[in-house]
């Protein structure tokens, strides 16, 4: 369901960038274009996950992500 993800190596930047397929569930969609001012772009803080540092959460997305491809 996950076309694309998106780290910004900056210091500042917050957020992972994950963009949805466009045949993805209607319904998921829906609720993105209601939420995301970028259509099929969800901005996830990884500062803020509780219990994960930064850097673990950034690897876990792209591991999934990864993973996820091979399939």
């Amino acid at each position: 369901m996950i076309e694309r993800v998106d780290i910004p190596q900056a210091g500042q930047a917050g957020f992972i960038y994950l963009t949805v397929r466009k045949d993805a569930d209607p319904e998921i969609l829906e609720q993105l274009r209601r939420r995301q001012p970028l259509e099929r772009t969800v901005a996830i803080p990884h500062r803020w996950v509780p219990g994960f540092s930064s850097s673990e959460v950034k690897d876990i997305v792209n591991r999934y992500f990864e993973r996820s491809r091979q399939s």
